[in-house]
């Protein structure tokens, strides 16, 4: 007599083990739904207490004329400002999310009428970062067309005759409302001097680098989520509609490698200060732990025309 459970028996067997699998599979899902909803909320919390208080919503009725708002997050940019307000002299109004400057970022910036300065204070933690650029524009849906979500050192460019703001105009008189526009990211460099002439006409060579092809512009009322990972390097974009209108590829140059050696070299020292241990653990801005000087002169041996 074989001591083998019979078929029936083995049916019985084989279905109250697939129904255990489920429950097992269900709890981690459950599980890890939990853990994320937790690390969600001490985000939420984390950027709360860093921010202290949002800046505040400035109502603005909608006409024909196309309206651009730009967020960015700020540390010790004084050296770039200048240039950056100036590219972006065709937005209506520049949300500044200030993380402790200690140089004259906040002097320059508040020259500018146009700019909004929300101060917070914490180390350098892509977490925070990717909760305010996620969520900092929602505020103006119905106020504002488009958003511009960036660094300081991200310049947004189209073509030598026609600015953005002018691309967007035409959609607009036309009544097109586009979702977004794809973007191609470039390194720029340089080892000339910066003047005060425009950084466009200076800085012209560069390397493709997918990296910083972030889509930093997109329809505030129109795009649901953005869902930017950390570093905004790449997005998960939900809209209200199924169909999507897309407009024209647009060039994101970073401009992170100027002003020669001794400035970049400065730049990755206060960084590496100011490393969070979250970014420690996820591995994430470890960059500014190493040499600035291979990654600038590997972009110099690479670099071509891009303007």
């Amino acid at each position: 007599m074989s001591w083998f459970p019979t078929k029936n028996k083995n049916s019985k067997y084989m279905s109250s083990l697939l129904q255990l699998r489920r429950r097992q599979q269900s709890d981690t899902h459950l599980s890890n739904r939990n853990i994320h909803r937790a690390r969600q909320y001490l985000v939420h919390k984390k950027v709360a207490k860093a921010l202290g208080t949002q800046a505040p919503v400035i109502v603005q009725k909608a006409g024909n004329a196309v309206q651009i708002y730009l967020f960015a997050l700020c540390y010790n940019e004084a050296f770039i400002i200048p240039h950056f307000l100036q590219h972006y002299s065709y937005v209506d109004k520049i949300f500044i999310y200030d993380n402790g400057s200690t140089d004259e970022s906040l002097a320059l910036l508040q020259k500018d009428t146009r700019c909004h300065i929300t101060p917070f204070r914490s180390k350098f933690d892509d977490t925070i970062n990717q909760y305010i650029k996620n969520n900092c524009w929602k505020k103006y849906r119905g106020i504002c067309d488009y958003a511009i979500v960036c660094d300081i050192d991200e310049f947004l460019w189209f073509t030598p005759t026609m600015n953005v703001r002018e691309m967007l105009q035409q959609h607009k008189t036309l009544n097109r409302s586009l979702d977004y526009c794809p973007i191609k990211g470039y390194n720029m460099v340089s080892i000339t001097p910066i003047t005060d002439d425009t950084l466009v006409k200076q800085v012209t060579h560069g390397v493709p680098d997918t990296m910083y092809s972030k889509h930093i512009l997109f329809n505030v009322n129109t795009v649901r989520e953005m869902n930017y990972s950390t570093g905004s390097h790449t997005f998960k974009i939900y809209t209200y509609a199924r169909k999507r209108l897309i407009g024209p590829q647009l060039s994101l140059l970073h401009y992170k490698f100027i002003g020669g050696k001794k400035r970049l070299r400065q730049r990755y020292l206060d960084y590496r200060c100011r490393l969070s241990s979250s970014n420690k653990k996820r591995r994430e801005g470890l960059h500014y732990l190493r040499n600035p000087d291979i990654e600038y002169n590997s972009l110099l041996s690479r670099c071509s025309k891009i303007l």
